[in-house]
């Protein structure tokens, strides 16, 4: 629950996030493995918040965005894979992940909100020594 004295408002939140996840891994060799991993997350929330309609422009600027954004369900989903491989007394690893970040409903986006799917990806080497 977040209360703003000086504007005399309240909005209240309450989110839930169950997730699952699973992972394969798989020896190389003597010392190297190979794995695949995902994992998904659904957010929801029941939300009471103030119409940003109603009220000033720092309100719908700054406040409004983020309650809009932590009221609405979404979906995010993690794929991993690693590659951990034994050179020469060291060991190298290559790791690719990627992730999504989606709305869960199909309606009307409400005012102030965001649109759209986020997802990103990363690629790391390493060494170690």
């Amino acid at each position: 629950m977040r209360t703003n004295y000086l504007a005399e408002l309240r909005s209240e939140i309450e989110a839930w996030s169950p997730g699952a996840s699973a992972e394969i891994v798989r020896r190389i060799g003597a010392d190297g493995w190979i794995s695949a991993a995902v994992g998904r997350t659904w957010y929801s929330a029941a939300s009471t918040i103030p119409a940003p309609e109603a009220l000033g422009p720092e309100y719908q600027r700054l406040i409004a965005p983020e309650l809009a954004l932590m009221g609405r369900a979404a979906t995010a989903t993690g794929v991993t894979f690693t590659v951990w491989h034994p050179v020469r007394g060291s060991n190298v690893w290559l790791r690719a992940h990627r992730e999504t970040l989606s709305p869960r409903d199909r309606e009307p986006v409400p005012s102030l909100a965001p649109e759209g799917e986020r997802s990103g990806w990363q690629v790391s080497l390493g060494l170690r020594l």
